[in-house]
C-alpha cells in the first residue's frame, strides 16, 4: 500500500463532517471617539487599529507587547502584521482578528506528475489568540483528500475528502464532498498544519481540475464555483480574501479574578465578559446606550440617539444616560417614537373616551330594556296565568251571575290571592270558622280592620264550579232577620220552579245539614233543608251524647213526651218560653216525617217560627216567660229532668255555622 493510501484510510477513519457560522462583533471599538492613547499612531495603511493594541514595538501604545502592531512600510499602503510573526492583519472587532490566509495546494500534470506541492502551516502558540471555531477547514478539487493536524492547546486531527468523476456532477455553491468538501474544528485550536494528497495524481480528471487545494479560513467570505477548479489564480485570491478568524483574549484571569488587580482593563459604562477559548482572559464591551473605547479613560461615553431623530416628526427626543425618551409636541398625544404609536393630531384622535362610554351605556341600556322585556312578559304571563285560573275556577259564571245584579256589581270586589292570604294570617288555623262540603271558611280581617268571611276550596273539582260558585255568591247564602243581615249556609237549597216540587240531583255539602229523605231518595225538595233544634249538625254533635241530637232521638222525645232540656242548646233556654219551646218541638216532629208531602214547607215553617215570634214580644207574653223560666230553673217538671249546664260554651255551636252580625259586611261597603 501507497504512502497517498495509506494516508486516506487513516483520513478515513477520522474524518468528521460538520458546519458552523461566523459570529460576528455586535459593536466596533473602532468607532470612539478615542481609538488609541495620546500621541499613538491609529492607522497602518488602510486599518485602523484600536486600543488594546497599539502600533509600534515596545512603544507602550498597547496594553502588553503581546498586543503590538508591525507597521510594514515598505509596502504602499503600509501592511500591519502581528509582532511575533508573518501574519498579517486584516480587521480588528471587539473580540475578532482577521488575518490574511494560508493555502496548501498540490498540482499535476496530464500524466500525474506533481508541478507544485505548497503546505499550509499557522503558529499561535506565543500570542494572545487562538483559531476560532466559527472558522472551516476547506477541501477542494475532484481527486483530493486532505488532513489537517492541530496542537498546542488542543490535540486535533482531522481531514476531509473530495471526488468527482465529470465536471456535470458539480453543484454549484454546495461542498457537499463533490468538488468541494467542509469540515469544522474545535475552540480553543492555536496551531494547525494542512497537507494535501490525491488519490490518482488528477490523471483522469485533469482536464478540468488539474490541482487540489485545503485551507482553513471564515466560511460565510467562500462560495465554491466550478470554475475555481480550473483557475490559476486561485490559491492567490484565498489568501487575500478568505481570513483566518482568531479570537483575542486579555490576560489569563477570569473577570472576577482581574477585577481584583488595579490593572483591570475595563473602565466607566462597561461589562467585562469571560472568554470562552479555555485559555481564560476576558474582553471589554460597552454598556447598551453607550459607546467607545471601554479599555481607554474616560470609558464609554454615552449614545446621543436624539441625533439619528428616532422620535416622530412632531415628537420632542430627550436624550438621557444610556438611553432616549420621546415625547409629543402640544397638540398631539402617543408615545413619540417611529416605531411605535408617533405622535397623532389631538382632533384627529379617535375618542377613546367618548367610545368607551358609548359603548358602556349602550351595553346599560341593553340590559335595562332586556331586563324590562323579560319582567313584562313574566308579568303578562302571570297575568294570562291568572285569567286562566280565574275562569278555570268558574270567575266567568261569577261576573255572570253579579252582572245579572246591577248593585251587586258595583258593590262587589274581587280580592287577589295576597289580599286574603294576608287578611287570614296565611290560613292560619286559629282563623277557621268552619268546614263545608266544598272547603274550609276563615275569619278575615282588612287592612281597613272589617271582618269578613273568606272560603277557600279544598280540592277543585271542574264540575262542581257552579256549586261553589253558589256558596261563596254577600245573596243565596244571606239570610235576613228583619234588617240584620247574617251569612248562613243554603249550599243545598235551590229555587224551584212554582210548578215544580223537587230536583233530582246529586248534593254535595256538609253531611250534618241534609235532608234524611235525600239519603234515601237522592231528591231534593222545598223541605228539604232545615235545622232548628239543637244548634249543631242533625247527624253529629260535640256535646253530649252523639245519638242524642239524630232527628229519629228527638222525634222519639217528642211523641214520648220525654224530656226536652238536655237536648236543647242553652241559648234556646234562656231566649225561649215553655209554650214556645213545645211548639217549636211539635214544629220539628212535622219536619222530620220521612215522607216530604207530609212536612211543612219552609214557608209554612218560616209563618209559624214568625207568629211564635211575635208572641214571644208580647208584654203578657214576655212576663210569662220570665215567670215560668224562673220556675223552669227553680223546679223539676217533667220536661225538665236535668239543670242547664252553663259551663256549656255556645260558641262551640253556633261558631261552626253562622257569624254574630258584626262579622258581615254590608251589601255596599267595599271589599
Amino acid at each position: 500500500m501507497s504512502l497517498n493510501s495509506a494516508v486516506f484510510y487513516l483520513f478515513l477513519c477520522l474524518f468528521p463532517l460538520a458546519l458552523a457560522t461566523t459570529s460576528s462583533s455586535s459593536r466596533l471599538i473602532t468607532q470612539g471617539t478615542t481609538i488609541t492613547k495620546p500621541n499613538c499612531q491609529s492607522k497602518c495603511g488602510n486599518l485602523t487599529v484600536p486600543y488594546p493594541f497599539g502600533i509600534g514595538i515596545n512603544t507602550g501604545c498597547s496594553i502588553s507587547s503581546w498586543f503590538d502592531v508591525n507597521c510594514n512600510t515598505s509596502f504602499s499602503p503600509p501592511k500591519p502584521f502581528i509582532a511575533t510573526g508573518n501574519l498579517e492583519i486584516l480587521d480588528i472587532s471587539d473580540d475578532k482578528v482577521l488575518i490574511k490566509n494560508w493555502v496548501a495546494a498540490s498540482c499535476y500534470t496530464q500524466f500525474g506528475n506533481i508541478t507544485r506541492r505548497n503546505p499550509a502551516y499557522i503558529n499561535l502558540v506565543t500570542t494572545p489568540f487562538s483559531f476560532s471555531d466559527t472558522n472551516k477547514f476547506t477541501v477542494l478539487g475532484c481527486d483530493e483528500f486532505a488532513l489537517i493536524f492541530g496542537s498546542e492547546g488542543r490535540n486535533f486531527t482531522s481531514g476531509c475528502v473530495s471526488l468527482c468523476s465529470s465536471s456535470q456532477d458539480l453543484i454549484e455553491g454546495e461542498c457537499s464532498g463533490i468538488g468541494c468538501c467542509q469540515t469544522a474544528i474545535p475552540k480553543g485550536l492555536k496551531k494547525f498544519n494542512v497537507t494535501v494528497g490525491s488519490l490518482s495524481n488528477h490523471v483522469d480528471i485533469w482536464s478540468f481540475d488539474p490541482c487540489g487545494y485545503a485551507f482553513l479560513g471564515d466560511p460565510d467570505s467562500y462560495r465554491f464555483s466550478a470554475s475555481d477548479l480550473t483557475d490559476v489564480n486561485f490559491q492567490n485570491w484565498t489568501t487575500n480574501n478568505v481570513p483566518v478568524v482568531l479570537d483575542w483574549a486579555i490576560g489569563a484571569e477570569n473577570c472576577s479574578e482581574a477585577q481584583k488587580y488595579n490593572d483591570f482593563a475595563c473602565l466607566q459604562n462597561s461589562y467585562c465578559i469571560d472568554s470562552d477559548t479555555g485559555f481564560g482572559g476576558y474582553r471589554c464591551s460597552c454598556l447598551k446606550g453607550y459607546e467607545g473605547n471601554p479599555y481607554l479613560s474616560p470609558g464609554c461615553i454615552d449614545i446621543n440617539e436624539c441625533e439619528n431623530n428616532p422620535c416622530d416628526d412632531h415628537g420632542i427626543c430627550i436624550n438621557t444616560p444610556g438611553s432616549f425618551n420621546c415625547s409629543c409636541k402640544k397638540g398631539y398625544f402617543g408615545d413619540g417614537t417611529k416605531d411605535g404609536r408617533g405622535c397623532i393630531a389631538e382632533n384627529s384622535q379617535f375618542p377613546v373616551t367618548k367610545f368607551s362610554l358609548g359603548i358602556s351605556f349602550g351595553f346599560l341600556a341593553l340590559i335595562i330594556a332586556a331586563t324590562v322585556v323579560y319582567f313584562s312578559i313574566k308579568k303578562r304571563n302571570l297575568m294570562k296565568l291568572r285569567e286562566k285560573f280565574f275562569q278555570q275556577n268558574g270567575g266567568l259564571l261569577l261576573k255572570q251571575q253579579l252582572s245579572s245584579n246591577e248593585m251587586s256589581m258595583k258593590s262587589t270586589k274581587i280580592f287577589t290571592a295576597e289580599e286574603l292570604e294576608k287578611a287570614t294570617n296565611n290560613y292560619a288555623d286559629d282563623r277557621i270558622l268552619g268546614r263545608g262540603g266544598y272547603g274550609t271558611v276563615y275569619k278575615g280581617i282588612l287592612h281597613d280592620k272589617q271582618i269578613v268571611a273568606i272560603k277557600k276550596s279544598r280540592v277543585m273539582d271542574q264540575t262542581q264550579i257552579e256549586q261553589f260558585i253558589n256558596e261563596r255568591c254577600q245573596s243565596p247564602n244571606i239570610l235576613l232577620d228583619g234588617y240584620t243581615a247574617k251569612i248562613s249556609d243554603f249550599g243545598a237549597s235551590r229555587l224551584v220552579p212554582i210548578d215544580q216540587t223537587q230536583v233530582s240531583t246529586l248534593v254535595q255539602g256538609t253531611l250534618g245539614y241534609l235532608d234524611p229523605e235525600y239519603f234515601h231518595t237522592s231528591q231534593l225538595t222545598e223541605k228539604s233543608r232545615l235545622q232548628l233544634w239543637g244548634g249543631c249538625w242533625l247527624t253529629t254533635c260535640k256535646h253530649e251524647k252523639r245519638r242524642r241530637k239524630e232527628p229519629g232521638y228527638i222525634l222519639r222525645r217528642v211523641i214520648k213526651r220525654r224530656p226536652l232540656v238536655p237536648n236543647l242548646d242553652p241559648r234556646v233556654l234562656r231566649e225561649g218560653s215553655l209554650e214556645q219551646i213545645q211548639s217549636v218541638a211539635e214544629l220539628v216532629k212535622r219536619c222530620l216525617r220521612l215522607h216530604s208531602e207530609e212536612r211543612p214547607t219552609m214557608k209554612d215553617v218560616a209563618m209559624e217560627l214568625e207568629g211564635l215570634r211575635k208572641l214571644s214580644k208580647h208584654p203578657w207574653a214576655q212576663q210569662e216567660v220570665e215567670e215560668e223560666g224562673v220556675g223552669l230553673m227553680s223546679q223539676q217538671s217533667d220536661l225538665y229532668t236535668v239543670p242547664i249546664d252553663s259551663g256549656i260554651s255556645t260558641s262551640e255551636y253556633s261558631g261552626q255555622h253562622s257569624l254574630d252580625s258584626r262579622m258581615i259586611h254590608p251589601i255596599n261597603s267595599p271589599r
